[in-house]
């Protein structure tokens, strides 16, 4: 699965026990390289970051919406035993008030999730969660409790078709239709996939922006409790994506989503894909990303994109597109890429050549970060800078773009054929730091040209199973190379001014 097979490894090459054990640490900090045992846990994130406190049910109205948070393996706190979650001031001390405790997240193993319920006694407003683990409390995530609704859908049940608990819409359709900023809708799991075109369009939900939460009361879809609901776009054969045009400010979170094409699609502004199992990018629509972001603020954490089959390099597991200029650019964070026949790729690119930065704007910050992408089924790039929506002498008035991060990802078994590198970045501004480069195929690290203004790379891990390091492209602005540890080619490369 995780394509780390220890037998299939040189005797030279990075340990692949220190490759998961970085995820065990998951540490944000460059120096981080070497395996850590922080003394409490670290919460990652959560699917839902507003929510209301009440309304679960008729015959428990003061439970309120289940939220999921995400993690690193609780080794020490297996069982939740005196441990607990605090939310808005109250601690959540009962075992009622958990539908599941260090429970896997689907096919991403280097993370664990913990799902409980909010409930009327949480403070309203703007506040946080922690979790507390031995006596010692974690460090706190932003929540807000706010006005909404509840809402369930069931496509396999019967009676009143009313939305609630025990009466369950029937038709997802009402899940987009019937539904305020600030609900949350949960689908029960069923014994087939939600499979039909709900909303016209050719996806199982084609949605507009008459559909769009706010920044202060989002819109959720979300697995129910303890569950995985399938929403599948490949039963009917007429239905080519799960989620086209999610508008503003919508949580998806916990689905398996299968499609021909990408699974989920996010326009506009402030939606998040959270914890997702998706498997897509089977058929080829003038390239695509398994998920993909066509605007500004938005996030993919905690999810696995894989299954691609369309040997085309203009197709992606995860891609980042369209106007990024609003506030801040894109996180995508915490994601395993596997098993995808894409060609060349990238796995995952930021790329704003056709998709442009309205004139007078910038591209915001893209942060791309604790990621483990695994190239050893089918080689590929592993992730690309190709279009920050910035050329030099352009005349369109486009700004400089921000500084992308890069940092403390681990890719394993990158690069394709004659001349792909595992990295690489060709526009724009760039950081990158704390990545492990492992098992590279043909080249490592590909950086430069005019159209680069700033690349820093910096305290990474590269090592080659086949080919060379790195390729300096000449014309940059500004280009830093420093600190680096190279293994597998010899002696380092002349341009690291500071090898390890």
């Amino acid at each position: 699965m995780l394509g780390l097979r220890v037998q299939a490894l040189e005797t030279n090459m990075v340990d692949p026990t220190v490759l998961q054990s970085q995820y065990a640490a998951l540490s944000s900090r460059v120096d981080a390289l070497e395996v850590v045992s922080p003394p409490v846990v670290e919460l990652l994130f959560s699917d839902l970051t507003h929510a209301p406190k009440s309304g679960w049910s008729g015959a428990e109205p003061n439970k309120g919406a289940a939220v999921t948070v995400w993690h690193q393996d609780l080794v020490l706190s297996p069982v939740r035993g005196n441990n607990y979650i605090t939310v808005n001031g109250v601690n959540l001390t009962v075992d009622t008030d958990y539908a599941e405790w260090n429970a896997d997240s689907y096919d991403v193993l280097f993370l664990r999730r913990t799902t409980f319920w909010i409930n009327s006694l949480c403070a309203d407003g703007l506040g946080s969660i922690t979790i507390t683990l031995n006596g010692v409390t974690s460090n706190a995530l932003p929540f807000s409790v706010i006005p909404g609704n509840i809402r369930f859908i069931n496509k396999d049940a019967t009676g009143t078709n009313s939305g609630t608990l025990t009466n369950p819409w029937t038709s997802p359709t009402f899940g987009v239709t019937r539904t305020d900023p600030g609900d949350v809708v949960y689908f029960r799991e069923t014994a087939t996939p939600y499979n039909q075109k709900y909303l016209g369009g050719r996806s199982n939900f084609y949605m507009t922006r008459q559909e769009a939460g706010t920044e202060s009361a989002p819109k959720a879809f979300v697995s129910y409790p303890g569950e995985k609901a399938t929403l599948s776009a490949k039963t009917t054969g007429i239905v080519s994506s799960v989620f086209a045009g999610v508008p503003d400010w919508w949580t998806i979170s916990k689905f398996s989503l299968i499609a021909d094409t990408y699974c989920a699609r996010l326009d506009g502004d402030g939606s998040r894909i959270v914890g997702c199992d998706c498997e897509g990018g089977k058929v080829f629509a003038t390239g695509i990303g398994i998920i993909m972001t066509l605007g500004s603020r938005h996030d993919i954490l905690g999810c696995s994109a894989h299954g691609g089959t369309t040997v085309n390099k203009l197709d992606h597991a995860i891609y980042c597109s369209g106007d990024a200029s609003r506030v801040r650019g894109c996180e995508v964070g915490y994601n395993h890429v596997y098993d995808n026949n894409f060609a060349a790729g990238p796995m995952v690119v930021i790329n704003h050549q056709q998709t442009r930065i309205p004139n007078g704007q910038s591209c915001k910050e893209h942060r791309i970060h604790n990621n483990l992408i695994d190239c050893t089924k089918h080689k590929s790039r592993g992730i690309g800078i190709y279009s920050q929506s910035w050329e030099t002498g352009n005349s369109s008035n486009e700004q400089e773009p921000e500084t992308a991060l890069i940092y403390n990802n681990v890719l394993d078994g990158c690069g394709f054929e004659n001349s792909g590198p595992a990295i690489y970045q060709v526009n724009g501004k760039a950081r990158w730091t704390g990545n492990t480069l492992n098992n590279c195929q043909v080249l490592g690290v590909l950086v430069g040209d005019s159209d680069v203004l700033l690349c820093e790379f910096i305290a990474n891990k590269v090592h080659m199973a086949s080919g060379k390091y790195l390729t300096v492209v000449p014309g940059s602005t500004v280009m830093t190379i420093n600190g680096n540890e190279w293994t597998g080619a010899g002696n380092p490369p002349v341009q690291d001014s500071n090898p390890l």
